[in-house]
């Protein structure tokens, strides 16, 4: 009885670790469906805060070290660097009026606590003194982190831009 029993111990360990080492397909699938929708309301909190250049709603969509690449220029590590680049932004655009912004994402992929995503950005402003628009399309890729309470904020982010839209036929 001696020989069988380690046996029979290691057999229940087994049995018993196979049922808390992964989770079920629908698990899995359960879990994906709610992180794209934590996803999808970044964007959507995003898109209406470039809406309103709400600088401190914006601040909110980043982790605290986030790494931004914008084109051209040095990396802008942090939050705090990030929030003024944004004030900036603001202030050299204040003769303009946004009168599109719109976000396409073409992928989104769930890896782990990290997400990464690409699309493409367009925008258009008009002077408020001359009435030129100015149109803008930007090419993006971002990381995202989940956070504790199943949220998800912009982690790394870089962009640049994208060619002009061809005409349609």
């Amino acid at each position: 009885m001696r020989q069988i029993m380690p046996w029979v111990v290691l057999a229940l360990v087994l049995t018993a670790a196979a049922g808390y080492t992964s989770a079920t397909p629908m698990d899995e699938k359960a879990r994906l469906e709610a992180d794209l929708e934590a996803i999808e309301e970044l964007h959507q909190r995003d898109v209406a805060a470039t809406w309103a250049f709400d600088v401190e709603a914006l601040v909110s969509l980043w982790t605290d070290d986030i790494v931004a690449l914008p084109p051209g220029g040095a990396p802008v590590i942090g939050k705090e660097a990030n929030r003024a680049l944004l004030e900036a932004a603001r202030a050299q655009s204040a003769d303009f009026e946004p009168i599109d912004y719109n976000q396409k994402w073409e992928e989104v992929r769930v890896v782990g606590d990290f997400a990464y995503e690409w699309g493409l950005f367009k925008t258009a402003v008009r002077s408020r003194t001359t009435g030129q628009v100015i149109r803008q399309r930007y090419k993006v890729v971002r990381v995202l982190q989940r956070q504790p309470d199943g949220s998800w904020l912009v982690h790394r982010t870089i962009w640049n831009d994208a060619p002009p839209e061809q005409p349609t036929s």
